[in-house]
């Protein structure tokens, strides 16, 4: 196939955060100098009501008074609920996977510290550094540690893979005592989904299986995921069906079976760079039918992440390029290319 300079998904990308209000990630960002503030605080003051006791993932914590220096394990999903009700954390883990730097939906946690560490992982003792009064992480990525953390500081999880978008938005709006700003949020992302799902309507129902490989496995997204979870809930958003191509354990999928894939009508290809080249070469994945028919589409890693963990700030990312990928792959204008400038 020709190089696709894929438009389509730069326009997507651009359009999804400019309807969330937020604007598009761009090289050479600015750091937070040295010595400067942190912004702790949110834009306005959260309500009142404190103590008060939020359930989640993880257990109970009842967070004493109104959190004034949040930390976020990381920067998934749990960074993504803490920006989305207007609060920039003091500090957040960071490590760049699949994106160089903060992802586009995120940009506004600029001015926090940045905690640099291995991917999906984090450090006990540079959190407890930052002296948080609420820390929130990610509940499938605690590495045992949900204790250690709460000896630091109240701790509250989020697992959009279990829980899904809109609950793990709310939770951490009652933890931050911000829960008008986070139901604004979950409706502005809703009304962006609620957009796309209606322009896709004459599509209702297609049939489409979202494959990666990571690790040298070939996984089917969707299976991988808990029920509903991961680019399953992307699909559900659109309105389209997720199809787990008779996906073993784990979503796994062998190089020889990869023929499965002609039971789908579309078949969407998350990013995972390097790995994906790998799964490009497998000469039955060439031969299936989407392949041969131009009915698959590689997603930028920027969208692939979206997908992977999808939140109240990265679902509409996901959705978009998601809605525009199949799209392009019914009309036979599909592409295994590499986004170009990622």
């Amino acid at each position: 196939m020709n190089r696709d300079e894929s438009p389509y998904r730069r326009r997507t990308l651009l359009r999804a955060t400019a309807a969330l209000g937020i604007g598009a990630l761009t090289g050479g960002c600015s750091r937070r100098p040295p010595g400067a503030p942190h912004r702790g605080l949110p834009v306005a003051e959260p309500a009142e009501g404190f103590p008060r006791t939020v359930q989640h993932g993880a257990g109970s914590t009842v967070v004493p008074a109104v959190p004034r220096r949040v930390v976020c394990t990381t920067d998934y999903d749990d960074l993504d609920a803490v920006l989305s009700t207007g609060c920039v954390p003091v500090a957040f883990g960071f490590s760049p996977w699949l994106v160089p730097d903060l992802a586009p939906w995120a940009v506004t946690a600029e001015p926090a510290e940045r905690l640099l560490g291995p991917i999906a992982g984090f450090s006990l003792e540079r959190i407890a550094a930052q002296r948080p009064d609420l820390i929130v992480g990610q509940v499938d990525l605690l590495d045992g540690k949900y204790d250690q953390l709460g000896a630091i500081a109240p701790t509250v999880t989020v697992g959009v893979r279990r829980d899904g978008w809109r609950s793990s938005c709310a939770l951490v709006g009652r933890a931050l005592g911000r829960e008008d700003a986070a139901a604004a949020a979950a409706a502005r992302t809703g009304a962006v989904l609620g957009r796309e799902r209606a322009a896709l309507s004459s599509l209702a129902g297609t049939r489409v299986v979202v494959l990666y490989r990571n690790g040298g496995v070939n996984r089917i997204d969707s299976t991988f995921h808990p029920p509903g979870g991961g680019s399953a809930e992307v699909l559900g958003e659109l309105g389209l069906t997720a199809v787990d191509a008779g996906a073993g354990p784990a979503g796994a999928l062998a190089d020889e079976e990869l023929g499965r894939l002609d039971e789908a009508d579309v078949v969407i290809v998350q990013d995972f760079v390097a790995e994906t080249d790998d799964l490009l070469r497998i000469e039955v994945f060439r031969r299936s039918r989407p392949v041969r028919d131009r009915r698959v589409v590689r997603l930028s890693p920027v969208a692939t992440r979206a997908s992977f963990l999808p939140s109240v700030l990265s679902l509409p990312v996901a959705t978009a390029e998601f809605a525009a990928g199949v799209r392009a792959a019914l009309a036979g204008r599909g592409s295994l290319e590499p986004v170009a400038g990622r």
